[in-house]
């Protein structure tokens, strides 16, 4: 997807983008961002071991898993926000 950052509009994978907004909205003060960023950054392992390989991959597949969780939990609650019309609705 494409993204503007620092005004030019760059290439980013959904993650990346997802990793940005989280970082936008921790920035603005939204402590839940803030604890879920950590969460991610906690989940990428630091490097200096002997399965360094390993580890970061597993690092990145729980913080690809946390950021598919939070995008999920992000669509179920705009369809909560904006429900779809039923037949009740158009009953004048």
């Amino acid at each position: 997807m494409t993204v503007t950052i620092e005004g030019e509009p760059q290439r980013v994978t959904v993650q990346q983008a997802l990793l940005l907004r989280l970082r936008d909205e921790a920035l603005r003060g939204q402590i839940w961002a803030g604890k879920l960023l950590q969460k991610v950054v906690d989940a990428i392992p630091d490097s200096g071991g002997e399965f360094d390989h390993i580890d970061l991959q597993v690092g990145l597949f729980r913080a690809k898993a946390l950021l598919m969780l939070m995008l999920e939990d992000a669509e179920r609650e705009e369809s909560n926000q904006n429900p779809e019309p039923t037949e009740d609705d158009n009953v004048e």
